[in-house]
Order: structure tokens, then C-alpha cells, then sequence
């Protein structure tokens, strides 16, 4: 019998979500996704799989390019230019 993996490799873990009495805002669901995504080590996947041969020195890292992308896709943009 095959056990629970990741598309990332190494054992799937759970995200543990609590209930609150408490308003929150869709931005509180988007802050709990990307530290999931920080937890699975999604970084570091995105860091080996889009390298950056950029030189210059006030560049924005491809890493944090794709992880803003991934955000504004969860909050409804369609188009890149929406960032």
C-alpha cells in the first residue's frame, strides 16, 4: 500500500485550521496559505527550479516574483499585469 506524499517529495503533512469567533478578512486566509507554502518548501523548489541569472543589484528575485503571482491568483487577478 503506497502512504501519503507530497508533489514536492518527502511526507505530506496537514494544515491545521482553527475556527475564530472573531471577522477576518480574505487577506488572513492568503497570510495562511503562504506560510503553508513556506512550510512545504516551496521556496526552495521554485529557488533550484527558476534560476536567476540577473546581475543587477536592485533586481526583485524570481523566487519572490512567482510567490506575489501565486498571491495575486488567490486574490482574483487574471492577467500578470494586475501585479
Amino acid at each position: 500500500m503506497q502512504g501519503q506524499s507530497s508533489a514536492f517529495g518527502g511526507a505530506a503533512t496537514s494544515l491545521e485550521l482553527r475556527y475564530t469567533g472573531k471577522p477576518v478578512s480574505g487577506w488572513g486566509g492568503l497570510v495562511a496559505v503562504m506560510r503553508y507554502l513556506e512550510r512545504r518548501g516551496v521556496r526552495r523548489v521554485l529557488e533550484c527550479a527558476l534560476p536567476d541569472g540577473r546581475s543587477s543589484p536592485n533586481q526583485i528575485p524570481v523566487v519572490d516574483i512567482v510567490l506575489a503571482f501565486f498571491a495575486a491568483v488567490l486574490t482574483g487577478n487574471r492577467r500578470f499585469a494586475h501585479l
